[in-house]
């Protein structure tokens, strides 16, 4: 794929260890190109709180619920 292909994956977590908890808008950039979660996934996470708006910033912030919401997740793989 061309490194200016956009990509969008629909899976949320690895956006959140990736990011460190400040997903930008505009997506994850690795080796020239941006990964960024589909726009319906992200604006569920928002509608359930797992992540909220910082326009200023340009990002999604990863809220305590949304932290919660992987530990769980990476709990129960990891079994």
């Amino acid at each position: 794929m061309p490194a200016t292909e956009t990509h969008h994956i629909g899976c949320p977590r690895p956006y959140l260890v990736f990011s460190g908890g400040r997903i930008p808008l505009r997506g994850v950039e690795m080796h020239g190109t941006y990964f960024r979660p589909d726009v319906l996934v992200a604006g569920a996470l928002v509608k359930k709180g797992y992540l909220t708006v910082d326009e200023s910033a340009e990002v999604f912030v990863v809220t305590p619920d949304g932290w919660s919401f992987v530990a769980d997740t990476l709990e129960v793989l990891g079994k």
